[in-house]
Formats: structure tokens, sequence, C-alpha cells
């Protein structure tokens, strides 16, 4: 007969054949030879029901559609974020952090009020442009950064309703769901 010494977490620890070995430990649990040969080929994947005494093969974790569906959505959102982030390279944190003010200013020059623009005059006076050439550059930078931005917010938009009606077709199986949710990329 053979028995099976497991720790308190119930993991398998050693074996006891008791032919040979009179040394019984009072918590082990009889097994088949069957039993054994599995579990000598991987130990890990076997448990001990400490309550029950009985050993059973670990079970691993599954996932649920719910868990494509966020890794899917995570996905499509870093890759906009990657994407955002390539039309903005070529300018510093600081400088963006200025593009409000920019427009504002520039906007309220373009409608022919008499107003003071702090930021623009100082531009104008560094550089030796007048204030309605930057402010025309500004409008034209802000709008072509809308349209590419637009684009890319439209994309994720997009994918995002994709994702939504994979998760939501009543008539696909979860593993169905599941492999058309890990096919969903920003290169969609």
């Amino acid at each position: 007969m053979i028995k099976l010494v497991y720790d308190i977490s119930g993991n398998v620890v050693r074996f006891i054949d008791t032919l040979i070995n009179d040394d019984v430990v009072d918590d082990a649990i009889e097994i088949t030879p069957a039993q054994h040969l599995e579990i000598l080929k991987e130990p890990s994947a076997w448990i001990v029901d400490v309550v029950a005494g009985r050993i059973l093969k670990r079970v691993a974790p599954t996932r649920t559609v719910e868990s494509y569906l966020a890794d899917a959505k995570s996905r499509v959102s870093s890759s906009l974020g990657v994407e955002l982030q390539s039309i903005v390279a070529g300018y510093s944190f600081a400088e963006r952090e200025t593009w409000g003010m920019q427009q504002e200013e520039a906007a309220a020059i373009n409608s022919g009020a008499n107003v003071t623009t702090p930021l623009i005059d100082r531009m104008a006076l560094v550089s030796g442009e007048s204030r309605e050439s930057i402010a025309e550059r500004i409008v034209k930078n802000a709008s072509n950064f809308a349209l590419s931005a637009a684009d890319l917010l439209g994309k994720k938009r997009k994918l995002f309703n994709d994702i939504d009606s994979i998760y939501l077709d009543a008539s696909a199986t979860d593993n169905d769901k599941i492999g058309r949710l890990i096919n969903i990329n920003w290169g969609n």
C-alpha cells in the first residue's frame, strides 16, 4: 500500500510504501498505484483536500469572457495613447500646457477684438513675427491636431463598439467570443 504525506497547504511532500517502510504518518492518505504514477509525473499538478483526505488534480483558474473584454479594451486604449503620443512627440509637455491659452488668445486676435494677449504678444516680440501670423499658425496647428486626434478617437470608438458587439452576441459561445476578443487590436 502507498501512502501520501502532505503539508498543511495540501501540497504533496513524500510517499511511503507501507510494505517496505513501517514509518506511518497519521495524516497520510492511501493512494492507488495508478494515482502514485500520475502524481510522480507532475507533482505540482496535485493537491490534497486536507478536510476530506483525498487527492485532487489542481484546476487552473479559468478566465472569464469579461476578463478578455477588459483586455481587449485595454489593448485598444493603450494603442490610442501611443498614437496620440506620436502626434505630440515634437512638443514638450511644458509647451503643450500653453496650447489652451494659445488657442484662446489666437481666437481673440482673429475675432478682431482689441484685447491683450500676453502669451502671443511675447511670442511676437521675441520672434519678430506679427501677432496675426502667430495666431493664424496656432489656429492651423490646433485644427490639424484636432483632426488627427478625432481620427484616432473615432477608431477607438469603433473598436470599442466592435468589442461590445462581440461580447453581447447572444448567438456566440464563450469560446467564440474569447477567440474574437483576442484578435481585436489597433490594426483591425
